[in-house]
């Protein structure tokens, strides 16, 4: 085992007691084995034709058979064990959690950050040893990171990461678009490109936004928009209600399609830009649809399956 190896070891077993645990488990097992080094000690036998006169041994046999020999043998099994049993020995820190329509989970992690998880959403998080991260997969996310200067926490949706040190802020991943709301706090948020590198980085406070693209395609280039001033609280979803100030009528479908299972759909892509403001609880999905005519000028229908359809009114 080279140097920056052992010394890499002696890292990873010094960072989670599990860890120290995982190795001596490996230790055990190899311990368990230590008699088939005896082997090397035993002549071969003869094989005729092909087999080599009884004064010679085998390579493998040789070098089993000194004492240098097997210490090599020990720590090239060694080695070997490391490198096949630690990923199945070592405990996984990083942990997949998803929702269903409807559903809300409130996730606590090790270190102490809380994450409300919203309905038909997905997030992978992993907090071990300096990492604190997470990837919100899908959905929405209402995240309340616990202070810790030399850990930053780190939030991936598509090609937007998000970097704070301790805030409460909201991750809302959409089809095309990533909107990050700062309630109280500071978070950079920066916007990956494939051939453009990162962006700018944009830094929010308390009740600002910004937007950026889910995924940049390989020749996008980056495409966040300004910072802007919120005056809705984020989270409120958490509390039951949703409301959007000049939201795009695109992104107000996106959401309730977490909350209502049949669906909706908007039929004219026109109508997708149209901006919106209203305010609704998540248990009563209809006042949304009863009022979204009075809005704009659309009409909405159902099919027998129940999916509600927004079609422009003509």
């Amino acid at each position: 085992m080279t140097a920056e190896r052992r010394e890499a070891l002696e890292i990873w077993l010094h960072e989670h007691p599990d860890h120290a645990k995982a190795f001596r488990d490996m230790e055990t097992l190899m311990a368990s084995v230590a008699g088939l080094r005896s082997l090397g000690d035993l002549e071969p036998r003869p094989m005729a034709p092909l087999a080599a006169p009884r004064n010679r041994r085998s390579a493998i046999a040789y070098i089993g058979g000194s004492r240098p020999g097997r210490i090599a043998l020990s720590a090239i099994a060694a080695s070997l064990a490391v490198m096949l049993l630690l990923p199945i020995l070592l405990p996984r820190a990083e942990t997949d959690i998803s929702t269903t329509v409807a559903e809300i989970r409130l996730l606590k992690l090790a270190d102490g950050t809380r994450v409300t998880l919203g309905p038909k959403s997905r997030i992978r998080t992993s907090v071990a040893g300096s990492e604190r991260y997470a990837e919100l997969i899908y959905g929405e996310a209402f995240f309340e990171v616990a202070h810790d200067r030399s850990r930053p926490f780190l939030v991936n949706a598509g090609d937007t990461s998000v970097r704070v040190l301790g805030t409460r802020f909201d991750v809302n991943r959409g089809v095309d678009r990533v909107s990050t709301t700062v309630l109280d706090g500071v978070v950079q948020v920066r916007e990956e490109a494939p051939l453009f590198g990162s962006g700018p980085r944009h830094v929010l406070g308390a009740f600002q936004q910004v937007e950026t693209k889910a995924d940049v395609a390989l020749f996008d280039a980056r495409s966040a928009s300004g910072v802007v001033k919120v005056d809705v609280p984020p989270g409120e979803w958490r509390e039951g209600r949703l409301t959007y100030a000049n939201a795009r009528l695109a992104d107000v479908v996106d959401d309730l399609n977490r909350y209502y299972a049949p669906g909706v759909r908007i039929e004219d892509p026109k109508l997708a830009d149209a901006r919106i403001a209203t305010t609704f609880m998540r248990d009563d999905l209809e006042a949304f649809f009863a009022n979204l005519p009075l809005i704009l000028p659309v009409k909405i229908g159902r099919d027998s399956t129940g999916e509600v359809t927004i079609s422009a009114k003509k």
